[in-house]
């Protein structure tokens, strides 16, 4: 059995804490965006909460590498 330091696991949970908090960030900043859209487009498609969803969905996946705060 390998032994694993402490060192390693708490970089990897950083890592991801780190990826779960950018996604969170990007995922706010979409939704502030698409917030904008239904104000200056009322006949927008995105009025229904699934079509909203899937492309939140969409632009999280292209946008994994997108620059986001260093806080996070």
């Amino acid at each position: 059995m390998q032994l694993i330091r402490r060192e390693e696991v708490e970089g990897v949970v950083r890592k991801k804490v780190r990826s779960v908090g950018l996604l969170r960030w990007q995922l706010a900043e979409q939704i502030s965006h698409l917030h904008v859209l239904r104000l200056h487009s009322p006949l927008s498609t995105l009025h229904s909460p699934l079509s909203t969803l899937l492309f939140l969905l969409s632009t999280a996946q292209y946008n994994k590498h997108a620059p986001g705060p260093s806080h996070f």
